[in-house]
């Protein structure tokens, strides 16, 4: 686990691609090692292909991850390409909309010459378009999903979906594993589970789940919070856990939603008695960006103190290729 501290506070990336070099620096460092070309592909073009939500509630997630394919391609466009071939971005924005996520995939499939591979950014396009990649055979790389989304119904069966980070019920256990470990910062862990409603938000409360946790003497709600994105008071929601018992508040959201936990906790003087946690994505740059507006009794913003997953390296690693 990770316990975050603001003024260590950086993005994650999927992908580190910006080694300690030079800008005007075209050489391929030692760790990025290329076999020979076989074929010239000077002047065409080799498309990434992704869809999703970024003008809607993951926009704060989703923008940032289009800027960061941008600078990958031309870092590598600037030292050649593949094979002299340039890499650029296809993409098409859903706003968070199943349908226009649906007509997303009909194009992309459609085409001509299908993708090789596509990029999904949530899990509800996931659960969506499982059986329908199956089917084209074509394969759909994902930041993270839920257990519907790449393991189906059953929850037993691998389809073409890949994730590039642990699923979220598993992040969610092995906070409960971390917190069952560390009985004196946790002495009488009661865990209320506070998020998104959908497939993202959802998919990390799940009867095994809350069997694991209680098995690592962790006891978790058995009724949940949910609030929209687009909330701006979730007073009743933090309360309804505290009253219940809940001395921890775990979210599933990103961006504006730890922020909004973290938020009214401050808001209802609760930073002494309840610890917000999170998956990955509440240790997002975004979170902490948001939640400069509003400070809590320590001077420092609300979401200070945050312990979550962290299956990146991070920024402060700076004896890691690829880290500036």
């Amino acid at each position: 686990m990770k316990k975050w501290l603001f003024g260590t506070l950086a993005a994650a990336a999927l992908v580190a691609t910006a080694p300690v070099l030079a800008q005007d620096d075209t050489t391929l460092p030692d760790f990025i090692q290329h076999t020979a070309c076989e074929v010239d592909l000077t002047g065409s073009e080799i498309p990434i292909q992704h869809f999703g939500d970024i003008s809607g509630s993951y926009a704060f997630i989703t923008q940032p991850l289009l800027a960061g394919l941008a600078d990958a391609a031309a870092y590598f466009n600037a030292r050649g390409g593949a094979c002299g071939a340039t890499l650029m971005q296809d993409n098409r924005d859903t706003g968070g909309d199943p349908g226009q996520t649906q007509a997303a995939y009909d194009y992309y499939s459609g085409l001509e010459n299908p993708p090789d591979v596509i990029l999904l950014y949530a899990s509800g396009d996931a659960e969506l378009l499982r059986d329908q990649l199956a089917e084209d055979q074509i394969p759909a790389l994902i930041s993270a999903g839920s257990v519907a989304g790449l393991y189906g119904e059953d929850g037993q069966t691998p389809g073409w979906i890949y994730a590039s980070n642990p699923l979220y019920a598993d992040q969610f256990g092995s906070f409960c594993r971390y917190v069952g470990a560390n009985a004196e910062q946790f002495p009488d862990p009661v865990v209320g589970y506070i998020s998104w409603p959908g497939a993202f938000g959802e998919s990390a409360y799940t009867p095994e789940v809350m069997a694991y946790c209680a098995e690592q003497g962790v006891t978790i709600l058995e009724t949940p919070e949910y609030f929209p994105p687009s909330a701006t008071d979730i007073t009743t929601n933090v309360q309804n856990l505290v009253d219940a018992g809940a001395n921890i508040l775990y979210t599933n959201s990103l961006a504006s939603g730890p922020f909004m936990v973290a938020k009214t906790i401050v808001d209802l003087g609760l930073e002494d008695s309840v610890q917000l946690a999170g998956v990955n994505w509440a240790l997002d740059t975004s979170v902490g960006l948001l939640s400069r507006t509003v400070l809590g009794s320590d001077g420092l913003p609300a979401v200070n103190g945050i312990i979550g997953s962290l299956p990146f390296h991070w920024w402060s690693e700076r004896e890691l290729p690829g880290v500036a």
